[in-house]
């Protein structure tokens, strides 16, 4: 609320009106009053999104906004921004979760060798043209774990597999069946 107050000149009431629902808008609602300590990695990126729509902004940058979550948290963050953009939302992301950036983007862009490498639709993604996109997109497929056994979790390791599957439109069933794989190896 503070920034719509200060900057925005606001009453609390407005600012407050506004809060509200906003964070409805993020799936938020129900935790109004909490405090940021009593949040999920994805409840304070959704806050954050929140935060930044109270100030009515034309465009919105993303910075690998699920980078540091877990697979559940991804989902409910990357369904946020998707809403933004279909409700007319202009927002740039930088991302390396190519199943997002081909579902969401209009445009996209790969940057290397100092600039803009190769551009297009999202079935940029699909049909790179140019080499070096092609071994990105190729090696973003890949899934590399360095196991030893004197700090093995296999939950570490099953959320590590269901973050890389989420990229592929795994079902949940065929997540179950990865789980009872892993539990067999284990």
């Amino acid at each position: 609320m503070l920034p719509q107050i200060k900057v925005l000149k606001k009453s609390k009431a407005e600012a407050a009106a506004k809060a509200k629902s906003l964070l409805a808008t993020v799936g938020m609602s129900h935790r109004l009053f909490h405090m940021p300590a009593e949040l999920s990695g994805g409840q304070k990126q959704r806050v954050a999104i929140a935060r930044t729509l109270a100030m009515d902004p034309d465009v919105i940058l993303f910075d690998e906004p699920t980078s540091a979550l877990d697979p559940t948290m991804v989902d409910e963050v990357e369904g946020v921004i998707k809403n933004l953009a279909a409700d007319g939302m202009t927002c740039v992301i930088v991302t390396h979760e190519m199943s997002f950036a081909k579902n969401i983007a209009t445009k996209v862009i790969f940057l290397a060798e100092r600039g803009i490498y190769e551009e297009g639709t999202g079935g940029l993604i699909s049909y790179p043209t140019r080499s070096l996109t092609r071994q990105f997109l190729y090696r973003s497929k890949m899934l590399k774990l360095n196991i030893s056994s004197d700090d093995f979790e296999s939950s570490d390791f099953y959320n590590s597999i269901c973050k890389f599957m989420s990229g592929y439109s795994f079902e949940n069933n065929q997540k179950k069946i990865i789980r009872a794989i892993i539990d067999e190896i284990i």
